[in-house]
């Protein structure tokens, strides 16, 4: 049962691994995209504290690249890739959210700690639309007990592989996302 595991998670990775080190060898300069914190609407102010946590994201999510999926092959979009590793990415900006909706992450001592975990942030290509889909937990800071989860999942289409298109649906799907965790946190708390 290991091996197996083992051996459906090479044959994930590999192709990553083996696109990434091709990219290096031609020496073709990429140019670096970064995401935008959203800008909900503020909300009532907490009585708590909530902390951004670093995201769980599966291995190919954990680069700078930017996933495109053909089928269930895992490939990375030519020309581009991410100002940072996405997980760092991502808490950023949910965290800039957060300050943006005066909900969180001020720098004192959190009562809530936020977990997300990443189950897909993707061009899917075969549909031609951008994935993004999200698992939150808001957890607290003194006992570990779970307050609330939520899944957030949206796509969005998107016209073409160009890496300008397919990075500004990835960033319009993530803030429509965040704009809903924003809510679900004020609502939790």
């Amino acid at each position: 049962m290991a091996s197996s595991t083992a051996i459906t998670a090479a044959r994930q990775v590999v192709p990553l691994i083996l696109a990434g080190w091709l990219a290096a060898c031609t020496g073709d300069p990429q140019a670096a995209f970064d995401l935008a914190p959203a800008v909900p609407h503020p909300q009532r102010p907490l009585r708590a504290q909530v902390h951004v946590l670093d995201p769980f994201a599966p291995t190919e999510l954990e680069s700078d690249r930017i996933l495109v999926r053909t089928g269930q092959t895992p490939a990375v979009l030519a020309g581009a890739r991410w100002s940072a590793p996405l997980p760092v990415l991502l808490q950023e900006r949910l965290a800039e959210s957060l300050q943006n909706a005066q909900v969180g992450d001020g720098g004192t001592a959190a009562d809530y700690n936020l977990e997300t975990e990443v189950r897909d942030f993707e061009l899917d290509a075969d549909q031609k639309q951008v994935v993004v889909e999200f698992v939150v937990k808001l957890v607290s800071a003194r006992d570990g007990h779970i307050k609330a989860v939520k899944t957030f999942k949206t796509r969005a289409p998107v016209a073409s592989t160009d890496p300008h298109a397919v990075t500004a649906a990835l960033n319009g799907a993530l803030s429509s996302v965040m704009v809903q965790i924003v809510g679900f946190v004020a609502a939790s708390v």
